[in-house]
């Protein structure tokens, strides 16, 4: 068996967390001997994708010299802009007649494929440097399918599950008002968020948005905003809330619903993208306007049994966001045999 070069960026908002795709390569790391990770230089500044481009193309040269015939590379954050440019490094690879497989996970629906590359045709050529794609939606590995002959495989997107867990001491349920929370910035509709927020003034709503400002959400007294949190005051404040609540324009599958729903949050989400591939009628309820964002909210307000049991249903689904199932996958693609119990 060679070496597998997994190549991962360390976001500095998941950074050092339970959460992202650093955490899981160091995962990946430990559990799988021959794995050697390659870690990108930080670019989140201004020149920083010229930065980027050009670490890149040192990667490329350190991978060049180093691959030999049965080494393989993993690319923990294919096709994601100008974050850590690994289609320019599997591209130099090609160029330089290296035919090492490579396995590409690409994060990003295709409607914000097209925004970053402009074109179906510059994307179809991108993943046809790869011989095989992960994804962590079904509707995109659907999109991609009509775009290129390469492989691609579904796998959830994980949670690690012994970390984001509900609290051992939950609250009565129906003695207090309802609690709902919003994590992430990215592929939000702070507009229709915003409605949400003026129809439901019986609810509180907090807020993890990182740097970017919800506007007329966060002008409302029930409505709590954090810029950021640490990863524990993140869980304790999970712990303390009923309902995740994603206003999305799009998704594939991300990290705010997995580990919320670890931890027990009943979802009330967008309808859109590969959200059914995460979210079912009794764990979720999945909302198509201003209205059934509306009316999902209350009824959880009001009904603290149908709140009860979406949050044991919750908690049930989420063992299929195990960590370990994602590396099992892993192993598969790779072509390691899994470990024996």
């Amino acid at each position: 068996m060679g070496t597998i070069y997994l190549l991962y960026y360390d976001f500095k908002h998941t950074s050092g967390n339970h959460a992202g795709m650093a955490y899981l390569s160091q995962e990946l790391k430990a559990a799988i001997p021959d794995v050697r990770l390659v870690r990108h230089i930080r670019q989140g500044y201004t020149g920083g994708r010229y930065v980027g481009w050009i670490y890149a193309v040192f990667i490329a040269l350190y991978l060049y010299i180093v691959l030999r015939p049965g080494d393989k590379v993993c690319l923990m954050e294919y096709m994601s802009g100008h974050f850590a440019r690994q289609d320019v490094i599997v591209s130099l690879l090609r160029k330089w007649k290296r035919r090492n497989f490579v396995l590409g996970i690409i994060h990003l629906p295709l409607s914000f494929l097209q925004t970053l590359y402009g074109s179906v045709e510059v994307i179809s050529k991108k993943i046809a440097l790869t011989d095989h794609i992960l994804v962590f939606g079904n509707q995109l590995k659907r999109d991609i399918h009509q775009l290129t002959p390469v492989p691609i495989t579904f796998a959830h997107h994980y949670a690690e599950r012994a970390y984001y867990r509900p609290t051992p001491n939950p609250y009565v349920i129906g003695q207090r008002h309802l609690h709902v929370l919003c994590i992430g910035g990215i592929k939000r509709n702070w507009r229709l968020l915003s409605e949400i927020v003026e129809r439901c003034r019986n609810i509180e709503f907090h807020l993890c948005v990182g740097d970017t400002m919800p506007g007329l959400a966060a002008a409302y007294p029930h409505v709590h905003v954090y810029k950021r949190l640490d990863e524990a005051d993140l869980l304790t404040l999970m712990q303390r809330c009923d309902v995740n609540l994603s206003v999305l324009e799009d998704t594939v599958g991300s990290n705010a619903i997995t580990s919320s729903m670890a931890v027990g949050l009943v979802q009330v989400v967008s309808r859109i993208g590969s959200i059914d591939d995460y979210c079912t009628t009794r764990d979720s309820f999945l909302c198509n306007g201003l209205n059934d964002y509306v009316c999902a909210l209350q009824r959880l307000s009001e009904e603290s049994g149908v709140l009860e049991t979406m949050r044991q249903a919750t908690l049930e689904a989420a063992s299929r966001f195990d960590k370990e199932k994602f590396i099992h996958t892993f192993r598969d693609l790779i072509g390691i045999p899994s470990e024996k119990k």
